[in-house]
């Protein structure tokens, strides 16, 4: 969802305390990787609990660090019959030889079933995406399985230095200005030419420009994580699971507030938890530079849910004034992206009104 169309529900994290290293000094893995075992300790302690195992380099290291402390670990994982990710998850429980609970996300009503259950009990604007589609099932079947906590490596790529499209450009504006062409030549050699050229073009548009790194991080930790964490926490509420992120504790977020020396470590994304997975799993996963996450077919899924989720826009269109009273464009010719997002603000428009009715 954009930012005009979301509610403000909740403030930016508060309470943050840390002090800028000296980065000649900094072991950046073990900076990471202290804090980051205390948070997952605490968090396995709060009940019986299972991972949540993408397949990406978040939930593999956040994996990889708790098989060290205790390997009597379950991890589900979230088969959506696209990208990577499921033959990245198959290998890593494999290596590890653990128990890997695979959860069909399908293109029936189940997804559009329990986003309309989310938002009813929290009353909030909850986007439809691949996140909601996979964690919301998986958190459906780990409490049918006796699970109370899911553990999830939300909050990785924010905070390392993950989103090439995002931090990476303007990482690369920021080494330019501090004429650091070291740096830039080793993210050069592990993003390849054609990514390099695409990602530098970026790099030199007035909107990448006139952001410093530490600007964009503290955007991330204030803006965008809030995002994920109301969503998750959503799905935890309505469904009867914990779902817990250990990155999103206190001392661990801090590193995200690194002067921009302190990512792309050796042009890699991310190098703090790649180390962290070295340690348990072989470098072919450690090493992993395909597109990563939970990979969704939302095309799919629009094509084939759309006269649901249309005649749920159509109910509600008429009663949301923003909206531009262009609905038949919509019908017709609407992207994906342009149903999704309505059909999100169209189900909650519905619910608070239910509520009402009822109350």
């Amino acid at each position: 969802m954009k930012d005009k169309s979301e509610p403000e529900t909740f403030a930016p994290f508060k309470g943050i305390s840390y002090r800028a290293p000296d980065p000649t000094r900094l072991n950046p893995t073990r900076a990471v990787e202290e804090p980051l075992r205390r948070s997952l300790r605490a968090d396995r302690a709060k009940g019986k609990a299972a991972f949540l195992l993408s397949g990406g380099i978040d939930t593999t290291a956040v994996v990889a660090l708790a098989y060290q402390d205790d390997p009597d670990i379950v991890c589900y994982t979230a088969a959506t019959d696209t990208g990577n990710d499921l033959e990245f998850a198959r290998s890593i429980a494999s290596h590890l030889k653990v128990p890997l609970i695979e959860v069909p996300i399908t293109r029936d009503r189940k997804t559009l079933d329990r986003h309309r259950a989310v938002v009813s009990d929290c009353l909030q604007l909850i986007p439809l995406n691949g996140n909601f589609a996979g964690v919301s099932a998986i958190a459906e079947q780990a409490r049918k399985d006796g699970f109370e906590i899911l553990i999830d490596g939300t909050g990785g790529g924010e905070i390392y230095g993950g989103s090439m499209s995002h931090q990476a450009p303007i990482w690369i504006a920021e080494m330019e200005r501090l004429g650091r062409t070291d740096r830039l030549n080793e993210l050069k050699v592990w993003t390849g030419e054609r990514l390099w050229a695409s990602l530098e073009r970026q790099s030199r548009s007035k909107q990448f420009r006139k952001t410093t790194w530490r600007e964009t991080q503290v955007h991330m930790l204030s803006e965008w994580m809030p995002r994920w964490t109301m969503q998750v926490e959503a799905i935890s509420d309505a469904l009867g699971v914990k779902i817990l992120c250990p990155m999103l504790a206190d001392d661990v977020l801090a590193y995200a507030l690194n002067d921009a020396d302190l990512f792309f470590i050796g042009g890699v994304p991310k190098a703090p938890l790649r180390n962290i997975i070295r340690t348990v799993l072989p470098e072919r996963i450690a090493n992993r530079s395909d597109n990563q996450g939970l990979r969704f077919p939302m095309g799919k899924f629009v094509r084939h849910s759309r006269s649901d989720m249309l005649a749920v826009i159509r109910r509600n269109f008429a009663d949301i004034p923003t909206w531009h009273p262009a609905y038949v464009t919509m019908r017709l010719f609407g992207s994906t992206s342009d149903i999704v997002r309505a059909y999100a603000v169209a189900v909650f428009h519905e619910e608070l009104n239910n509520r009402r009715r009822v109350s």
